[in-house]
Order: structure tokens, then sequence, then C-alpha cells
């Protein structure tokens, strides 16, 4: 007898916290004009509260979708208790299939890029039509972004207005020689030096290698090469011998002069037997009146990896072989790495019956100057004839040579 009762009851609460007009549901508003409408009552901001009950795992979301098909944007979260930097806020769209932005709890900002490490961490390119300004300090006009070493940057006056640039840009490219003579006028330079990028590793065009379906062919990517800067005190006349060496590890840049010279040595190739990637190019080292000498190494290329599945449907045996050959290293101050090649091979088995489908993807160059070669196969050796097909390798980019005087 007392269904009744509780039943209105229940129906004024509803009616006295929110307002249906024409579908359109009001929190605070009797007059909605949107599907949910939530305003503030006066005492406390408008708000939408997501909560999950688990402690570290919930994902609260938000998606944005339409009836076209299963596209959309997502708006998602993430509160881990006692660590800011596992608690994250992204941005996610489904065509993209990536994470647009991404915000941690420790106030470092993704973009492109879910895992940032920086206050900011920008996958990709970034166009400005402002200025760049370090500790509020735009510069003046002439000077360039310096760093001074341990994170820290600074606006700099070059005394330095012109150079002289002697490069291998050629893919596969032949080491050059080169003379420069010193100016008149002109009693100090600064150099830079690129070695070159080691090619990516590659496996070989064996049937033999190929053991119960599972290809052994391997590549990783090759080593990029090392960046180098100095001054040099300089009388006109003098003749300066510059090196530059082509991709392909064993080479190196070099600026001799008498007693003064600097090496650098090229990256290493990736490893063609065990997937492991080539060694960066590092610095050979000065001798004479070089001064302000710093350098960077070239990054490692990357390893190969290999994925195996195998499952029955039906009478149909089906094994899955994929291979992503490393990619090649990223020189200091250059235009980055070569990507690795990518092997999908599917083989499907019905009685006597084999059919065999491939995906592949070659392997890049690496970017000029001294980046390193994806990995991938040999172009000389492209692997057995027939059902068997693998991505061809890329090579290392040529070195660079600078003068500014």
């Amino acid at each position: 007898m007392y269904k009744l009762p509780v039943c209105i009851a229940l129906f004024l609460f509803v009616m006295m916290s929110s307002h249906s007009v024409a579908q359109n549901v009001g929190i605070s508003t009797t007059t909605p004009t949107a599907k949910l409408q939530i305003n503030n009552d006066g005492y406390t901001r408008p708000a939408l509260k997501l909560f999950d009950s688990a402690a570290n795992l919930g994902t609260p979301a938000i998606h944005f979708q339409n009836a076209g098909g299963n596209k959309f944007w997502q708006l998602g979260g993430n509160m881990y208790d006692g660590n800011p930097g596992s608690s994250y806020f992204d941005i996610y769209n489904s065509q993209a299939g990536n994470y647009l932005l991404t915000v941690r709890g420790d106030g470092n900002v993704g973009i492109g890029n879910s895992s940032p490490v920086n206050k900011l961490d920008v996958s990709g390119d970034v166009n400005l039509t402002g200025a760049i300004k370090t500790n509020g300090n735009a510069g003046a006009a002439g000077q360039f972004l310096r760093s001074n070493g341990g994170g820290s940057m600074s606006w700099t006056n070059s005394s330095f207005q012109n150079q002289a640039v002697f490069s291998v840009t050629a893919f596969p490219g032949t080491a050059g020689d080169y003379n420069w003579t010193v100016p008149a006028g002109i009693t100090k330079i600064e150099v830079e030096l690129w070695s070159a990028g080691g090619h990516g590793g590659y496996g070989h065009g064996n049937d033999s290698l190929i053991v119960n379906d599972v290809f052994k062919t391997t590549g990783g990517g090759g080593g990029a090469g090392g960046y180098a800067s100095a001054l040099l005190a300089v009388t006109p006349g003098q003749v300066l011998a510059i090196h530059v060496p082509a991709g392909g590890e064993g080479g190196y840049a070099a600026i001799t002069n008498g007693g003064n010279a600097i090496y650098l040595n090229n990256g290493y190739d990736g490893s063609n037997a065990f997937g492991s990637g080539g060694f960066g190019g590092n610095f050979g080292g000065t001798t004479g009146s070089f001064t302000n000498v710093s350098w960077l190494k070239g990054e490692n290329g990357a390893y190969y990896t290999v994925f195996h599945d195998s499952y029955v449907y039906s009478s149909i045996i089906t094994r899955e072989n994929t291979g992503s050959y490393g990619d090649g290293g990223s020189s200091p101050n250059s235009n980055g790495r070569g990507t690795g090649g990518f092997r999908n091979e599917v083989i499907e088995q019905n009685g006597t019956f084999t059919s065999r489908r491939f995906v592949l993807r070659n392997g890049s160059n690496g970017g000029f100057p001294g980046g390193g070669g994806g990995g991938g196969f040999s172009p000389s050796d492209p692997g057995p004839s027939g059902l068997y097909s693998y991505p061809v390798r890329g090579l290392g980019a040529g070195g660079m040579v600078v003068i500014h005087f």
C-alpha cells in the first residue's frame, strides 16, 4: 500500500532536480537547449564527473561518434595513486589510429607522442609563425641559438658570415677529397663535421635458411654517423685538406692541415647474421690547435624483430611470419634515420595445396647527412626466386663538412 506514495515521491524528486523540454534534459535549468544542459546553480560551477571504481586501471572516456562507421574521437584519462607520471589525459582519433594529444600528471605534454618525457614532446614537424624564445628572450637580428651544455641555450652573435660546404649526397655515394684555401683577412674558422651512416643489415637469399617455414633472414639498422664541431686559428693562404665519407662503415670525416687534424668515424653497418643494429659513429680525436671541441656520437641502429604464429581453422593450417627489419640510427643535427623494412608472410596449407601471400616494405635510406640505413635485404642478393620475397635494405647517408669563416 506504500507503492503509490513512493513512486510519486521519486517522480517529484526527479522533476525538481531536472527538467525535460522536447527530449532535452536540463539540470538547474527549465529551458535546456541541448540534449543535456548543466547550469550553475549559484553555488557550484557546472560539472560532469565520470567515476571509475578501479583504483589504478580504469580509463573513463567520452566518445564522439556518428553513424558513418567505427570512426570516433575519444577523450579519456586515468589517475594513478601516488604516481603523477603514470596518470594521463589524452585525445585519441580512430582514423589516425593514434593519441594526438597526451597530458601526463607530471605536466609533460605529448603531441603525437603518448609517452612524453619532456614538458613538450612533439613527434613530427613544427611550424612557427611567432618567435622562438629562451628565458623570454627572442634574440636580436643575426643571432643564432647555441647550446651552452647541460640543457641550457642562449642567443649568440656569430663572427662567421660565410661558409664552405663539402658533402656526399648520392646513394650509393663516393667519398670525396677537397682542398680549401683560407681567404684573405680570415684568422679564425669554425668547423662542423658529420660522418656517414652505416648501411642497413641484410639477410641472405638462400632457401636453406628457411626452416619449417620460418625465415631466418635478419637485418639490423645501420648506425648513424657522428657530429663534431671545433674552432681553429688559421692564417690567410693556408690550405686545409678535407675528406668527406660516403655511406657505409669503415669511413671517416676529417680536416687536416699540417699538425692540425680532427677525425670523426662513420656509423657501422647493421648486422647481417644476428639482426643487431650497427653502432653509431664515434669521435676519432684531434691533434694540434683545435679548440672548443664538442662532439656527439651517432645513434645506434635498431634490432631486427620477428614474430611467428600458427593456427588451424577447419582443415586449413595457417602459419604467419612477421619480421620488422631494424631502423637506422639518427645522426645528430641531421634529417633523421632510415626506416627498416617489413615482411609479413602468410602460409596456408589445405591438404597438398599450399598458398603464400606476402606484404613487403623496403628499408629506406638514411636522412642526410649521416643517417643510418634501414635494415632489409641486399639489392645484389634479392632473395630466393619463386615463392620467397624479401624487402631491400636502405643505405647509409653520406657525410658533410662545413667551414664557417
